[in-house]
């Protein structure tokens, strides 16, 4: 795989993911907006960020 189309890949798999917690935050409360599921998905994100900073979440190491 070259580069370009090694990131298109990971464009792509980034794509999905958004799309799948979107999904879940959209199942959880089906009368929101799309912006109002955005902004859910955005302070869980800002959680999760916050969790690994101090150390209480240790992303797996995948292997090479």
């Amino acid at each position: 795989m070259s580069e370009e189309e090694r990131l298109v890949a990971a464009l792509d798999q980034i794509e999905l993911a958004f799309a799948w917690m979107m999904e879940g935050v959209r199942q959880e409360s089906p009368s929101i907006t799309n912006e109002q599921a955005r902004q859910i998905l955005a302070e869980r994100l800002d959680r999760q960020r916050r969790r690994e900073n101090h150390g209480l979440f240790v992303p797996a190491i995948t292997s090479a």
